[in-house]
C-alpha cells in the first residue's frame, strides 16, 4: 500500500525522524531492518570515547534480522521507501541542532576538559563522598556554639554593609579578602529573604563547605597523579589538621583560599599532563586554572606568593629531564597566556594593595627558628609530638624517594627480587618476591615540594626590613598545608610493601583522632556569646551599654546584639566605645562622655575585653562613682552592670 497523500508523506516523515532520532539502533520498530548510517544524527556530536557515549551513540550494528516470533508481523507502511517516493530515497537536508542537544554538546566537551571519567570511577565516587560527608559533619560540629571572636565579628559586620559602601570600603584600602566578603554579603541577603537567623553556624557554613570541598579535591589531586593511597591519605590528614579544623570553622576566607589554592595547582597540572594542547578542551582546562588562581588572589593576597611559587615550578620542570620537561615545553604558549591573563584580572586588587600601603605592619621580621616553630603549628606539634615526628618522617621520606627517583639508585631497586622455583617446571611459574622497600613516585612530586617550601621561603624574606611587606604569619602560610599532606601520602604509597603502607596509615590515622579533640576543646578564641547573651537576659528599658574595649569589644558585642533575640538591647547612638559601620568610627570613651552617657540611664552594663591600658580606667571609674549590682565574668570577656541612678560618689571626681 502506497501513501501519496501530502498528509500521508507527513505521517511518514514524523515516523522517520521517531525513527532516526529518538530511538537507539538496537530498539529500532518492527525488528529492525535499518542500516548504522540511518541513526547518525544530521549533526556532527563531539568526539568522545566509546565508554563516554550514550546508549544511542554506541558503535553497535543493530540486529541482522528479526527474532523467529515476529517474522510474521506486517511491514510498516513508512518503511516502503522506493514506491512513495518514486524509486528513490531522498536526501534529508540536515538538521539545526536543537538547545538540547547544544547543551549537551557543552557539557560532553567540559566532561573531555576535565576528564571526568578516567577520574570518578564507582570506587572514587563512593569515596569521595565519605570524605565529603565527614568533613562537613567534622567542620560543623559544635560550631554552633562557639562563639564568634573579632576577626569574625569584622567579616560579619562588612558583610552587612551595601555592595556601594562595600566598594569604597575595598578602595580605602581593606580591598583583602574582598570575593569573601561579597560571598558572605549575599549569603546573609539570603538568610534575610529565608527569614532564618544569622547565627554562628549559618555564618561558618560558608568555610565548612569549601573545606569539604578540598577534602573532595585533594584526594582526586593525589589520586590521579600518585595513586589511590596517596589520595586517601592525603585527604584523610588533611581533614583532620588542626589548622585546617581551625580554618573551617571560621567566618574568614582562610578556608575559601585554601580551596581555591588546591583548584589551581590541580587544574594547572592537568593542563600540563593533557595529550593535546589545542582545542576546545584544552582551552577549558586553562581557562579553569585562570578562574581559580584569579580568585584566590581575590580573595587573599597571600596567593601572589603562590604564583610565584608556580612560576619557579614551572621554571624547574623546564630544565629537569624527564616527561613534564616536554609537557611543558609543548604548552609555554598558553602558560604565558594564562599568566598575562591572571597579572591583568589582578592589576586592580593589585593596584590598591601598592598604592594604599602595608596594613599588616603589625607582623614582625621572622627569624630561622620562626620556620621551625611554623613547620611545629602546622604539623600539629604543638598538640603530641609523637604525630609530629611521626608526619615529619613521612614527609622526609617522600622528599628522599622523590631526590632518589633523579639517580639510578632506585630504578636498581626495581631489579632486586628473589625468585622461588624452577623456570623449567612445567606449567609452573616462578614466585617472585619483591625486595625493594621503596618504589619511585611519579616525577611530578618536585611541584608538590615546591608547593610545599616555596610560600614559606618566598614569605620569609619578603618579610625582611630590606623588602617590608609583611607576609610571613603562620595563618597565611596554610597555604602549604595541602602540600604537606600530599608528601605524606606519597610517603606512604612509595613503601612497596602493603603492610607498611596499612600499618603507618593506621598509626598516622589513631594520632589523628587523638588530637581532634585537643581542637574541640580550645576552639573557644574570644567567648562573647555568653556574656553578652546574659546582659540580654537582664536588660530593662532605660539602660545604657558601654564599650571598654573600643573596635575589638564593639563588633562581637553589635553581633550578639544585632543577631539573637530579644533584640530590645542596643547600642545608642552616644554609647561610649560602640562603633558604627556607617561612619566606621566608634565613640570616644573618655571621662567627660562617660559621666554624660551614664546620667541619662539608670543602669549601665560595661562589656569589658581588650588590654588593659584601655579597659582598667573605665572600670576603675565606673567603680569609683556608682555601685555594681552584677556582672558575668569569662576567661576573656566580661561584663559589669552598674546603678547609675544614685548620685554619683562624692570621692569619685572627674
Amino acid at each position: 500500500m502506497e501513501i501519496t497523500s501530502l498528509k500521508g508523506n507527513r505521517l511518514m516523515d514524523r515516523i522517520d525522524r521517531f525513527e532516526r532520532y529518538d530511538r537507539p539502533p538496537h530498539s529500532a520498530p518492527f525488528g529492525g531492518g535499518y542500516s548504522q548510517q540511518d541513526y547518525q544524527p544530521a549533526y556532527p556530536l563531539p568526539h568522545v570515547a566509546t565508554d563516554e557515549r550514550r546508549a544511542w551513540e554506541v558503535d553497535a550494528a543493530p540486529p541482522a534480522a528479526p527474532p523467529a516470533w515476529r517474522s510474521n508481523m506486517p511491514t510498516a507502511p513508512s518503511r516502503d521507501r522506493q514506491s512513495t517516493y518514486g524509486g528513490q530515497t531522498p536526501q534529508r537536508p540536515p538538521m539545526r541542532p536543537t538547545l538540547q542537544g547544544r547543551l549537551r554538546q557543552v557539557w560532553d566537551d567540559f566532561k573531555l576538559g576535565l576528564r571526568i571519567t578516567p577520574l570518578m570511577t564507582y570506587l572514587d565516587w563512593a569515596l569521595s563522598a565519605a570524605l565529603g560527608i565527614t568533613a562537613l559533619l567534622v567542620g560543623s560540629y559544635n560550631a554552633d556554639t562557639v562563639s564568634i571572636w573579632y576577626d569574625e565579628s569584622w567579616s560579619y559586620g562588612v558583610a552587612t554593609i551595601p555592595v556601594s559602601g562595600m566598594i569604597h570600603y575595598f578602595l580605602s584600602g581593606f580591598e583583602n579578602m574582598m570575593s569573601y566578603f561579597l560571598f558572605v554579603h549575599f549569603w546573609l541577603k539570603l538568610a534575610a529573604f529565608l527569614g532564618v537567623q544569622p547565627n554562628e553556624l549559618y555564618l561558618r557554613v560558608p568555610s565548612v563547605l569549601a573545606i569539604a570541598l578540598s577534602v573532595v579535591v585533594l584526594y582526586h589531586f593525589g589520586r590521579r597523579f600518585f595513586g589511590r593511597v596517596a589520595g586517601l591519605v592525603a585527604a584523610v590528614c588533611y581533614l583532620l589538621n588542626f589548622t585546617v579544623l581551625y580554618d573551617a570553622q571560621q567566618a574568614r576566607s582562610y578556608a575559601l583560599e585554601m580551596l581555591f589554592v588546591i583548584l589551581s595547582w590541580y587544574a594547572l597540572l592537568v593542563a600540563l599532563s593533557a595529550n593535546e594542547q589545542s582545542g576546545r578542551s584544552a582551552r577549558i582546562r586553562w581557562l579553569l586554572y585562570i578562574a581559580a588562581t584569579i580568585l584566590c588572589v581575590y580573595t587573599h593576597l597571600f596567593t601572589v606568593l603562590v604564583i610565584a611559587t608556580q612560576a619557579l615550578a614551572l621554571g624547574f620542570l623546564l630544565v629537569t629531564p624527564g616527561p613534564w620537561r616536554e609537557r611543558t615545553r609543548a604548552a609555554l604558549k598558553p602558560l604565558i597566556a594564562s599568566f598575562v591573563g591572571i597579572g591583568v584580572c589582578s592589576l586592580p586588587i593589585l593596584a590598591i594593595a601598592f598604592l594604599k600601603g602595608d596594613p599588616n605592619s603589625w607582623v614582625p621580621v621572622p627569624t630561622p627558628k620562626d620556620i621551625y616553630t611554623l613547620l611545629l603549628i602546622l604539623t600539629e606539634g604543638n598538640i603530641t609530638m609523637s604525630l609530629w615526628y611521626l608526619s615529619a618522617g613521612l614527609i622526609v621520606l617522600g622528599l628522599l624517594i622523590a631526590a632518589l627517583n633523579q639517580t639510578s639508585l632506585i630504578k636498581r631497586m626495581d631489579t632486586w627480587k628473589l625468585q622461588l622455583g624452577s623456570r623449567q617446571a612445567e606449567g609452573k611459574r616462578p614466585l617472585t618476591i619483591d625486595l625493594a622497600p621503596v618504589r619511585a613516585p611519579s616525577s611530578g612530586v618536585s611541584v608538590i615540594i615546591f608547593w610545599m617550601a616555596g610560600p614559606i621561603l618566598l614569605s620569609y624574606i619578603t618579610t625582611q626590613k630590606a623588602i617590608g611587606q609583611h607576609f610571613f604569619y603562620p595563618r597565611y602560610e596554610n597555604v602549604v598545608v595541602p602540600a604537606l599532606c600530599l608528601l605524606v601520602g606519597i610517603g606512604i604509597s612509595s613503601l612497596r610493601w602493603r603492610v607498611a603502607q596499612v600499618g603507618l596509615g593506621a598509626l598516622l590515622l589513631v594520632l589523628l583522632i587523638q588530637s581532634t579533640p585537643y581542637y574541640y576543646q580550645h576552639a573557644q578564641i574570644q567567648d562573647f556569646r555568653t556574656p553578652v547573651l546574659w546582659l540580654k537576659a537582664h536588660y530593662q528599658s532605660g539602660d545604657g551599654i558601654v564599650c571598654a574595649g573600643s573596635y575589638s569589644c564593639a563588633m562581637p558585642t553589635l553581633y550578639y546584639l544585632q543577631v539573637y533575640p530579644p533584640k530590645t538591647a542596643q547600642f545608642d547612638d552616644n554609647s561610649p566605645g560602640a562603633f558604627s559601620w556607617a561612619t566606621r568610627h566608634s565613640v570616644a570613651a573618655d571621662p567627660a562622655t562617660l559621666a554624660n552617657y551614664s546620667a541619662q540611664h539608670t543602669r549601665v552594663f560595661v562589656v569589658a575585653f581588650g588590654s588593659s591600658a584601655i579597659v582598667a580606667p573605665i572600670l576603675q571609674w565606673y567603680a569609683t562613682h556608682y555601685p555594681q549590682i552584677g556582672r558575668m565574668l569569662t576567661r576573656t570577656v566580661s561584663v559589669y552592670l552598674y546603678d547609675t541612678s544614685a548620685p554619683p560618689k562624692a570621692s569619685g571626681g572627674g
